[in-house]
């Protein structure tokens, strides 16, 4: 944000005050203007108070002691006493100034904007300037925070009408820009920026987060370095140079610019939730774990998680929790995360089964009846299926807490199945699937996440799954989410084993989809919640790994610790998924029975 001029000053005695014949009182107030002068200011406020207590309506006794709690930060102190010197001392520009500042500390900004107006006869003064660019500078970033940002536009263009020749003032309206995402504007913001003020270190770390925006990683990457130069210690910089590093696949060097992030601020909370990640993705599970509590802080984790995690249960989210004080006892165990991530981290309820007295886990609905067949003992249901009451449990735990208690390292990964639909339900699918094919049941799942959350990078499309579908003698389905009829009717005309396709009503519950699953021979996926339930299930699955994987997935390891009977197979630097494809394809034909019969 950009630095107006200082505009609150101290003010010295004069005539107005009437003190009358008390000597003492004024000099009281003369050593306490030279002990606020002086930055001694616990002195000269003892002062003006007693000054106060002589004369309770001294002006300028007011002003300075409501001048001297607002650089304490006491702002719900200083008004009332600015209030009153602003009012008592109407053609004192100071006073209402001084006022105005106090109004803009309190976010009273309609009041401050207020105040300025009925003083627009002072506009050309220099303190009056300085002190309405201060007021839209504040009211823009707390409408930013609101996420109001047409509003905060309004406030930083009239910004740049008063200043049009103030680097802070687009460098404010730059980083406006990267909350709209849009990197074109935002660039062009910055570099005005950097135009007038070459050596600003915001506008170059904001720049390359608006190149990074656009795709334009080693640009960026050599303008994080460049603000760095600057400023080696600025940690918005380090941190983010780390993510970007982490997205290049670099991953050491990225850990290790997170970790002099987090050695220069300890309780930097972002570069603590971005590394963890990253040592996720290493398989230091450790410390990742540790690092994953941080989510909690993170304003898009939240929003994400809300519908499991209401405002009533997010108060008693305890990051340090212990694994003592959930023994014996009766657990709330809530799936704060994704519907895949909840599958994954279910693998966990055993171990805290033979920890806890009982558990009672809020789930995504349509997991309910799949884990309730699961596990035996322990109560399921959706977040709107009951109310929450604490008065029948005595500790809640987050379900993507468990890791830091079961899971620190490879080697406490079982890999074992662990999910298990009813039988009846997997007869049913065995029997609409029809007569089994010389080759395999192949379940096929090509698309995954949303714009948000990286699908053009995660997903391909049926085309591109040709050498697959080429497989002779095997029989493919359909377990790709949302309705894709159409889509695989396009892919079916040219064929020769077409892709079967059910409602997609009839796998909206995962217990349907899970025993749909569980009656195939092989699943081919790419990066979905699909691989976590065929991993869980102890299904094969070949699953197709973008070249920026998502942490469950490792860096590099071949297989998912969580899941014994999921391969990867990854995207290289500098291939697109044919290869990769091809890998899997040929891994199919080596199960494929009726591939070796030829």
């Amino acid at each position: 944000m950009a630095k107006s001029a200082a505009s609150i000053k101290v003010l010295d005695m004069t005539a107005n005050d009437s003190l009358g014949d008390d000597l003492g009182t004024e000099a009281a107030f003369a050593a306490a203007v030279e002990h606020h002068r002086g930055r001694r200011l616990d002195e000269a406020e003892a002062l003006y108070a007693a000054v106060l207590r002589d004369v309770p309506g001294h002006v300028r006794a007011s002003h300075n002691l409501g001048a001297l709690l607002l650089q304490r930060k006491a702002v719900d102190q200083a008004l009332p006493l600015l209030a009153y010197a602003a009012q008592a001392d109407p053609d004192g520009p100071q006073s209402w100034i001084t006022y105005a500042h106090g109004l803009i500390a309190a976010e009273q900004f309609a009041q401050a904007q207020d105040l300025l107006a009925a003083h627009i006869d002072r506009a050309g003064d220099p303190s009056v300037r300085a002190l309405e660019i201060r007021l839209r500078q504040v009211w823009a970033m707390a409408l930013m925070d609101a996420n109001d940002l047409a509003a905060a536009e309004m406030q930083f263009a009239r910004v740049l009408e008063i200043a049009p020749d103030d680097a802070e003032a687009h460098a404010d309206m730059g980083l406006l820009r990267l909350r709209m995402e849009d990197g074109v504007a935002a660039e062009a913001e910055l570099r005005r920026a950097l135009t007038i003020a070459p050596r600003h270190v915001g506008a170059l770390t904001n720049l390359a987060t608006a190149l990074r925006l656009q795709g334009r990683e080693g640009e960026a990457e050599t303008m994080y370095r460049q603000a760095l130069a600057l400023d080696p210690g600025n940690i918005a910089a380090v941190r983010s140079l780390g993510v970007l590093l982490g997205d290049l696949g670099r991953y050491p060097e990225a850990l290790a610019w997170l970790d002099v992030a987090l050695t220069g601020s300890p309780n930097d909370l972002k570069a603590r939730f971005k590394r963890a990640p990253l040592r996720l993705l290493l398989c230091e599970f450790e410390g990742g774990w540790q690092d994953w509590e941080a989510r909690w802080q993170d304003s898009t984790f939240m929003a994400g998680s809300a519908g499991v995690v209401s405002a009533q249960l997010q108060p008693l989210l305890r990051p340090d929790i212990t694994l003592e004080e959930l023994a014996g006892r009766r657990v709330l165990l809530v799936g704060e995360q994704g519907i895949g991530d909840q599958v994954m981290f279910a693998s966990m309820i055993p171990d805290l089964a033979a920890v806890a007295g009982s558990i009672t886990c809020v789930c995504d609905r349509r997991l309910v009846g799949l884990f309730s067949n699961s596990f035996p003992g322990v109560t399921f249901f959706g977040p709107r299926d009951a109310d929450i009451g604490m008065d029948a449990f005595d500790v809640m735990v987050a379900i993507g807490s468990l890791g830091r208690f079961f899971r620190n390292s490879l080697e406490a990964f079982p890999g074992e199945p662990f999910l298990k639909p009813r039988q009846d339900r997997v007869d049913r699918w065995t029997e609409r699937l029809g007569a089994r094919p010389p080759g395999l049941r192949i379940g096929l799942s090509w698309r995954g996440g949303t714009p948000e959350t990286g699908m053009a990078d995660r997903s391909v499309t049926v085309a591109q799954l040709a050498p697959v579908l080429a497989l002779p003698d095997c029989q493919f389905v359909n377990l790709q989410y949302g309705d894709v009829e159409a889509e695989v009717a396009a892919a079916n005309l040219n064929l020769p084993h077409p892709i079967q396709v059910f409602p997609p009503a009839e796998m909206t519950d995962f217990e349907d989809l899970a025993a749909l699953v569980a009656a195939l021979d092989v699943v081919v996926s790419v990066q979905t919640a699909v691989v976590h339930l065929s991993g869980a299930l102890g299904k094969p699955c070949l699953a197709l790994i973008p070249r920026k994987p998502e942490w469950r997935y490792t860096a590099k390891q071949p297989t998912m610790p969580w899941y014994g009977s999921v391969r990867l197979f990854r995207k290289l630097p500098g291939e697109d998924w044919a290869p990769a494809i091809e890998r899997l394809t040929g891994a199919l034909r080596d199960r494929n029975p009726s591939a070796a019969a030829r």
